[in-house]
């Protein structure tokens, strides 16, 4: 190391000199812990702190930059600050917090040791995304990189080092900030002597460096990634560049041509590609940059070498460079993209990829059947537009029914970049959450950890809304520096509520970037959600069933466009098979020429065989390839034919049999790895490393990587990840599918537990995968199944996991009910697995009604058989099952009114209310208390149903028996029955009803009640405000206004936090009743409020709601502008079309009690119908004929002005006009 010299050892005296100085307002950087832009009198400052400041403020001038005045400051000499998303309702409070120190030292010994205490006591304080230390001492490139490494895995986020070398070279390019702070507080001369130094100082190479991150193995034909990590004061300025070079050889020194440069696009140009576009980083000396490249040649592949430098400096001392070595290319079948079956496709994509460019945020749902090519189409658009700038992020589904939150913990995954290398993909996700707000990180901590399904390290309660801030973090993150495009695949193995978390996911991103809780500078980019995945298509899974369904009705419901990918064209099926093989031209061919005709034929074959799926063709080649029939020509990846098979070789009609039958041939050849694919798939479509080769030690242990790669089911890996999987889906089903011999099997599984059981810590959702590992043996262990599902079980309850309680306890139940089958329970398991069956369905009556009315219905049926059985015999046992059977007929009713049958349901309600208090009153001995909740929720779901049906008078009287019973006993219930008492009381009286909703306000300041629930109260007394308003309102206005401004007040908060979240039924019901306070006010907003109740209850498909907004927006449109006939008709016509659907279960509609609820809304759906001309307005009178009593002149729609003498508390007479109440 050079020695000091005196002038410089002068230039860095006077730097670390102090100094007075009265900030200037307008001054780039102001002076931490001052309420004003400039302090009230001159601050203590030192040269060198507020010139490296002042440079970083030059750097990135959108945030706020903060200088410490020189006093014992804990560790903190400058930051910078730049907040992008803050929302209150979301819970984001989100920012880019730099934390900088300077040390004035001429000589370092122990780098760690002169700065750890200040980054401990920063990190403490100000918790910041990234640190800078500005070392005066010289330091070599070694020990910067040895003390950062060190210092990063420590605290875990990038920390740089900047030596005096390189901060010299920052003062040296930024004179003109560094001069008038030296003018403050230095004479005229030493000015001259600082300027004149950092002019004349030498640029010899300062301690940058250039990392790269090298996969171990690739698959042929498939795109990778070398990540690039450059850290160098080159990037603070503008003209530094990126260069890829190839390896060069041969007599000629061409380039090699085994390896293809994909991205970016002009990396191997001689300009090169700009390292970091201007105002893009969040850091200005650092950058995360990505070499993509393909190639088709297997085997060792050189990857050529990557150079960093400026254009405009021809000379060496300017660049850096970096080799980036060789790769294991692996054998694949995966032929070049054949783009012409896919042109209008990828057209589309393109349509939708320029909304996003253009700030906002799109979807496209992606379909097709298996093997048809999605994937591989949006792989490609993706990589197009990634060549181009944008940003990348890929997330699969499990592809069964036992990980539904896989999609989201690759998304969480994907979307956290690492500053540095974290092992555990939990703590990379808090971590990257935390460096930008480490309040949500806190929030959202055990809802990740139980997502991503890492060990249970702490406790607490996952949260939907804290996984959707996080990602709207992240995702915010990812779009400040390029448009992205979010890729989720396999969606159709997603169960409703992970399709439910998606759409909100998309509604909340929207809602945020339209309104002011993000930095105008921070909305440059938008977001694009491909969500890929089969339709019609369903299966039977043991005791489950599946199918594309709900992924149909999600993509219905977002209302996006759809790209489908149909079978191919018969030419071309052809062409694309053709292309797979070497030709007579074909360079480097391994054909013999004798063979091209046989070939050609061949070729014709699988094209007809394959019917234009694409997957289905690829599978046979592998097949030929397995038969020895075809190989593949290592260099270029077309495929030739070896040599004909003179038994002619059979060509399966399906893809599941291609793949079975190569399995077969595999099994005869490589009976190991055969049995090795074959364990593989008993979870699910991916593995954990250790794990992989925990199954390899054990089944085949002589076998190596290159031969399970080469069997083209599994993909181990490119060194770098930490998990093995199937290819595709095809191959993971197929081999489920497959029986082998029960020995077989049997030793599989002990392989397996073995594993498991020398795991050292399993969290409850590994205690679950044991479980069902065991549950694949022959002859599987019950009581070890239960024991391990009943720990999962317990262990998921206590991290509020919902969704794996619902799965442990579907697997425990169904397992042991098989059980019972076969042996009968003993009575108190029996009883055990009832009451864990009826959690199951309650918990399933908001996700999968249909699930949940299968498994009542089974449970009825066992609990009838054990009563029969049981005649007259233990009177408790007997009160035992009658109380589960009956608690079992309740949510029968309540899965019944939910499902928009409420005479059915009403039915079922009364009979157990009536076999309740018999039983009760007769047998009930212990279980008093159990009695009296099961008969309150029995009354409850009684007047529900009644209600529904438009019997007021008897829900009243129902629904008082509930309530007289709920003000004995707490329990989560009673608040919901006493507030539902009070909705069903404003038809009868309003005013006792407001009281009683007062009253259950006050009891909503509890902990233990949801937000959802004190929403649901405060409309109800909205409602109740709103119908003693519109009483007065003619007669009295003083009376009245108050009441609507009241209910305004409550109901705007509910509006706004429930719309921006997601919570659709709510903010539907929220914006109803605001615009029929609008319409009462004839202000011009009513419209817009019917419009937005509309679009709320759509979304949550909240059927009572949504037929009351559609109609209430056909009056508004109609008072309001009668021209606009086609809008107040498209609304009528959908009001009408819910509103028969709901009456249709009466066997005589229009003379049952739920048609007098609906009858006036319904007359004017009708009359909007006649009067825009539409003849289903008359066929409707034909169907109603008792309709017509509200109609002065049918046939021209004119209603009478007493509507045929009906009334309804629901009905809100506005002038000559009607609204509808929530």
């Amino acid at each position: 190391m050079k020695a000091e010299s005196i002038t410089e050892r002068r230039v860095w005296n006077l730097l670390a000199r102090s100094f007075y100085w009265k900030v200037p307002p307008d001054f780039v950087v102001r002076v931490l812990g001052t309420s004003e832009p400039a302090p009230p009198a001159p601050v203590r400052l030192q040269f060198f702190e507020v010139i490296v400041a002042a440079i970083f403020a030059r750097l990135r001038p959108e945030y706020d930059w903060y200088v410490t005045p020189n006093l014992p400051d804990g560790g903190l000499d400058f930051v910078g600050q730049g907040r992008f998303l803050e929302d209150k309702e979301l819970g984001i409070a989100a920012a880019i917090t730099v934390g900088g120190q300077c040390k004035k030292r001429s000589r370092v010994n122990d780098v760690v040791a002169e700065v750890a205490g200040s980054l401990a006591r920063m990190s403490s304080t100000i918790n910041p995304t990234f640190f800078v230390v500005a070392l005066s001492a010289r330091l070599t490139q070694s020990r910067v990189d040895r003390a950062r490494r060190i210092l990063e895995t420590t605290y875990q986020r990038h920390c740089h080092i900047l030596d005096r070398r390189q901060i010299e070279g920052l003062m040296r390019d930024h004179l003109a900030v560094v001069d008038p702070i030296l003018r403050e507080g230095l004479s005229e001369t030493e000015v001259w002597d600082v300027l004149k130094y950092f002019k004349g100082c030498c640029t010899k190479p300062s301690s940058d460096s250039l990392n790269a991150v090298v996969p171990a193995h690739v698959l042929a034909g498939v795109p990778f990634h070398i990540p690039l990590k450059v850290r160098s004061s080159l990037l603070a300025s503008r003209g530094t560049r990126l260069w890829w070079k190839p390896k060069r050889g041969g007599k000629y020194g061409l380039p090699d041509e085994s390896i293809t440069l994909i991205g970016p696009i002009g990396a191997d140009a001689e300009v090169g590609v700009e390292c970091v576009v201007s105002s893009s980083a969040d850091d200005p000396i650092s950058a995360q940059v990505s070499i993509e490249l393909i190639s088709y040649s297997v085997g060792r592949v050189d990857l050529g070498e990557v150079i960093i430098g400026r254009l405009t400096d021809g000379s060496a001392e300017r660049t850096q460079k970096i080799g980036l070595g060789q790769v294991q290319v692996v054998e694949n079948v995966r032929p070049r993209f054949f783009d012409r079956p896919f042109r209008a496709a990828l057209m589309k994509l393109s349509q939708e990829y320029n909304r996003v460019l253009a700030r906002g945020v799109a979807c496209v749902g992606v379909v097709g059947a298996g093997g048809s090519g999605k994937s591989r189409l949006c792989e490609e658009f993706s990589l197009e537009k990634r060549r181009r700038g944008s940003d990348v992020v890929q997330a699969k589904q499990a592809k069964t029914l036992d990980d539904p939150h896989r999609v989201l913990a690759d998304l969480l995954i994907g979307l956290a970049t690492a500053s540095v290398p974290i092992g555990d993909p939990a703590d990379r996700v808090i971590i990257a959450i935390s460096q930008y707000d480490q309040n949500l990180a806190n929030r959202a901590s055990p809802a990740i950890r139980s997502i991503i399904g890492m060990n249970d390290r702490v406790s607490g309660t996952a949260t939907e809304q804290a996984v959707l801030s996080s990602l709207l973090l992240l995702i915010f993150v990812r779009t400040r520096h390029a448009p992205l495009i979010i890729h989720l695949q396999d969606l159709h193995w997603c169960n409703a509520e992970v399709l439910l978390l998606l759409e909100r996911l998309i509604w909340q991103l929207d809602m945020v970037r339209t309104t002011d809780g993000i930095s105008s500078s921070d909305l440059a980019n938008g977001v694009l959600f491909i969500f890929e995945g089969r339709v019609r298509e369903s299966r039977s899974l043991g005791p489950k069933s599946w199918s594309t369904r709900t992924f149909e009705a999600f993509l219905g419901k977002l209302d996006c466009s759809i790209v489908s990918c149909p079978p191919f064209e018969p030419t071309d099926s052809l062409e694309f098979a053709r292309r797979l093989f070497e030709d007579r031209h074909s360079a480097q061919r391994f054909i013999p020429t004798a063979l091209l005709e046989l070939q050609n034929s061949l070729v014709e074959r699988i094209h007809r065989t394959a019917g234009g799926n694409p997957f289905h063709t690829l599978e046979q080649i592998q097949l030929l390839k397995e038969r020895r029939v075809l190989g593949q020509n290592p260099e270029t990846g077309l495929l030739y034919m070896i040599q004909p098979d003179r038994e002619q070789p059979m060509l399966p009609e399906t893809v599941f049999d291609s793949i079975e039958l190569r399995w077969r041939y595999l099994r005869a050849r490589k009976p190991e790895l055969a049995t090795l694919l074959w364990a593989a798939s008993l979870l699910e479509d991916r593995m954990p490393v250790p794990l992989f080769r925990h199954l390899w030690r054990g089944i085949g242990p002589d076998l190596s990587l290159v031969e399970i790669n080469a069997a083209e089911f599994l993909w181990t890996g490119d060194g770098e990840q930490g998990e093995v999987a199937f290819r595709h889906e095809n191959y993971f089903q197929s081999l489920r599918r497959l029986e082998v011999a029960p020995q077989e099997q049997e030793r599989v599984v002990e392989i397996y537990d073995k594993w498991f059981a020398q795991s050292p810590r399993l969290d409850p959702a590994g205690r679950f995968r044991w479980a069902r590992i065991l549950l694949a043996s022959p002859a599987p262990d019950a009581g070890r199944v239960r024991s391990l599902l009943r720990s999962a079980l317990n262990g998921a309850r206590r991290r509020g996991d919902l969704s794996l309680v619902r799965r442990t306890l579907t697997t425990l139940l169904d397992f042991t009910w098989a059980g019972d089958a076969q042996s009968s329970l003993r009575m108190q398991s029996f009883l055990k697995c009832c009451d864990d069956e009826i959690e199951l369905c309650r918990s399933l009556l908001s996700s999968d009604r249909m699930q949940a009315a299968h498994r009542i219905d089974r449970l009825r049926d066992r609990l009838h058989q054990r009563i029969s059985n049981r005649g007259s015999r233990a009177s408790r046992t007997l009160e035992g099952l009658q109380l589960r059977l009956l608690t079992a007929e309740v949510l029968r009713s309540q899965i019944l009114f939910n499902d928009r049958q409420p005479a059915r349901a009403s039915e079922v309600a009364a009979t157990a209310v009536r076999d309740i208090g018999a039983f009760s009153t007769e047998h009930a001995t212990e279980e008093i208390s159990a009695w009296q909740n099961l008969e309150m929720e029995a009354l409850h779901s009684y007047a529900v149903a009644l209600a529904l049906g438009g019997k007021i008078a008897l829900a009243l009287e129902i629904s008082e028996r509930a309530v007289g019973i709920a003000r004995q006993v707490a329990t989560p219930l009673s608040l919901d029955v006493v507030s539902t008492h009070a909705n069903i009381l404003l038809a009868k009286e309003p005013e006792t009803s407001e009281s009683i909703l007062r009253e259950c306000l006050i009891h909503t300041d509890a902990e233990t009640i949801t937000q959802e629930t004190q929403d649901t109260i405060a409309i109800n007394l909205s409602m109740a405000l709103l119908l003693l308003a519109h009483r007065s309102w003619t007669s009295d206005r003083s009376k009245a206004l108050p009441k609507l401004a009241e209910a305004t007040a409550l109901l705007r908060p509910v509006f706004t936090s429930s719309f921006r979240v997601g919570r659709y039924p709510d903010a539907g019901a929220a914006a109803l009743l605001l615009g029929i306070i609008s319409a009462l006010h004839d202000e011009d907003d009513e419209v817009s409020w019917f419009a937005q109740a509309v679009a709320a209850a759509a979304r949550g498909r909240q059927m009572e709601t949504l037929w009351r907004a559609h109609i209430n927006l056909a009056t508004s449109l109609y008072r309001q502008k009668r021209r606009a006939m086609e809008s107040v008709r498209d609304h009528a016509r959908a009001a009408l079309e819910i509103l028969e659907e709901t009456i249709s279960p009466y066997p005589r509609p229009d003379r049952s009690a739920r048609f007098d609820l609906v009858r006036v809304p319904l007359a004017h759906a009708v009359r909007f119908l006649i009067q825009a001309g539409d003849d289903l307005g008359l066929a409707a009178l034909e169907r109603y004929p008792s309709l017509r009593s509200c109609f002065l002149d049918p046939e021209n729609g004119i209603l009478r002005q007493d509507r045929g003498g009906y009334r309804s508390h629901e009905w809100l007479r506005v002038e000559e006009w009607d609204y509808v109440i929530y």
